[in-house]
C-alpha cells in the first residue's frame, strides 16, 4: 500500500473517529437532557404528593366545629366527641371506615365513652355530592338506619379505581333498599334528582372552609386534629387525655 493510500486511510479513520465522538457527545448530551427532565418531573411530582399529604396543621379556631343536625353514631351526651370529615368517594375513607372505624366504635361508642359526628366533604366532583345527597334524605327520612347506609356506601366503593364513576343513582338507591328498608325509594330518588338536601351540604362545606380542612379524611377529637388519622394509638391517646379533660 502506497503512503497516500496509507494517508487516505489514516484520514477516513480519523474522520470516522471523529463522527464517533460527535454522535457519543450527542447521545450523552441527549441523556443528560432527558435525566434532567426526568428529575424535575420528580421534584414536581414530590411536591405535589407532598401537598397531598400534608396534615391539616393550620385548623383555626377558638371552638370545635358545630355538630348539630349531624350523624352522631355512639352515646349523644358523650363527653368525648370525634368528627370525621369524610368523602364517599375518597378512598382514604375507605380505609378509615373498615379498619379504623369499627375499632373506635368498640372500644369507645358502644362504651358510651365517645359519640362520632360525620361531616361530609366534597371534593371528589358530582359523584361526592350525588353520595352526600342520599345520605342526607337517608338521615332525614331513618336516622336510624344511616349508619348501615353510610358503612354500605363505603363498603361498595371499588378499591382498584375509586376514580373511575361508580356512585350511579341506581346504585344509591339499590344501598337504600337494602339497608335502609324504611326509607321510602321514591322519595329517596326525588331528593337526589332535585337534591333537596343540599342546604344540609352547603353547611357541611360552609364548616369545611371555616376549619380549613384540606384533606380526607380529617379526625378531630374534642378539636384536636390527628396528625395521622389511620395510626390508632393516636387516637387512643387523644382520647384518653379528652377523657381525663387534659385533651
Amino acid at each position: 500500500m502506497s503512503k497516500k493510500s496509507r494517508r487516505k486511510g489514516t484520514q477516513n479513520k480519523n474522520t470516522s473517529i471523529n463522527i464517533r465522538t460527535k454522535e457519543k457527545k450527542t447521545d450523552t448530551n441527549k441523556r443528560l437532557v432527558l435525566y434532567t427532565v426526568i428529575g424535575l418531573l420528580a421534584v414536581v411530582v414530590l411536591f405535589i404528593a407532598l401537598k397531598v399529604v400534608e396534615p391539616n396543621k393550620n385548623i383555626a379556631a377558638e371552638s370545635p366545629p358545630p355538630i348539630e343536625n349531624q350523624p352522631i353514631a355512639g352515646n349523644p351526651n358523650a363527653g368525648v366527641t370525634i368528627i370525621e370529615f369524610g368523602d364517599f368517594k375518597c378512598p382514604g375513607c375507605k380505609v378509615w371506615n373498615e379498619q379504623v372505624f369499627p375499632r373506635v366504635q368498640k372500644e369507645y361508642l358502644d362504651t358510651g365513652i365517645a359519640k362520632l359526628a360525620y361531616i361530609n366533604v366534597l371534593f371528589h366532583g358530582e359523584e361526592s355530592e350525588r353520595s352526600a345527597l342520599a345520605a342526607e334524605s337517608v338521615l332525614a327520612q331513618d336516622p336510624d338506619s344511616y349508619w348501615a347506609f353510610h358503612k354500605a356506601l363505603f363498603n361498595k366503593q371499588p378499591t382498584d379505581d375509586a376514580e373511575a364513576p361508580w356512585i350511579t343513582n341506581e346504585l344509591l338507591l339499590d344501598l337504600a333498599k337494602q339497608y335502609a328498608p324504611k326509607v321510602n325509594q321514591d322519595k329517596l330518588a326525588q331528593d337526589i334528582k332535585n337534591k333537596t338536601t343540599k342546604p344540609q351540604l352547603d353547611a357541611d362545606t360552609n364548616i369545611v372552609k371555616m376549619y380549613n380542612i384540606h384533606q380526607t379524611p380529617t379526625i378531630l377529637i374534642n378539636g384536636t386534629v390527628v396528625n395521622n388519622p389511620f395510626d390508632y394509638e393516636e387516637i387512643v391517646s387523644l382520647i384518653e387525655k379528652a377523657k381525663a379533660g387534659r385533651g
